[in-house]
């Protein structure tokens, strides 16, 4: 888990592409509705994961719900206080500065820059080709979490 926010009432409010993004992308909706079939994806459920409705229930895994302050980097500004805070911080990886990468980028955000879903993803296909993870900026996990972070 990132140590982003304690909670979400700490955190800022998800704004810019992150805000489109989870209009249907946070784990509650639109299970197994992929772009890159032509049919549904049939989900394979654990029982009373799912309700009569096709929603995942929350404490289902893959649920992220709308409190992703503990969990995933978006809406947050990525600035050099940032990555100071980070580097004094030696429960959490240390954060490069500053950030230069052509496929990974910082977007507008609660009034700087900083991570939105699309930094990570890219919503029209996969860039790293046959056989990298879908609707990824990079062809490994690795090499986008490695645009920011100095492991």
């Amino acid at each position: 888990m990132l140590k982003a926010y304690a909670s979400q009432a700490e955190a800022p409010p998800i704004d810019g592409f992150s805000k489109l993004c989870l209009g249907c992308h946070d784990g509650t909706v639109a299970l197994g509705a992929v772009v890159s079939r032509q049919e549904e994806i049939k989900m394979v459920t654990i029982a009373g994961s799912v309700d009569s409705s096709g929603r995942l229930q929350p404490g289902a895994e893959g649920y992220l719900g709308t409190d992703l302050s503990g969990m995933h980097p978006v809406s947050i500004v990525y600035d050099q206080s940032l990555v100071t805070r980070r580097r004094s911080d030696p429960g959490v990886s240390p954060l490069k500065w500053p950030l230069v990468d052509h496929d990974v980028k910082l977007y507008p955000t609660q009034g700087g820059n900083g991570v939105q879903c699309t930094s990570c993803h890219e919503p029209h296909g996969a860039k790293g080709g046959p056989g990298a993870p879908p609707f990824w900026q990079k062809a490994t996990y690795e090499e986008v979490c490695l645009v920011c972070h100095d492991l």
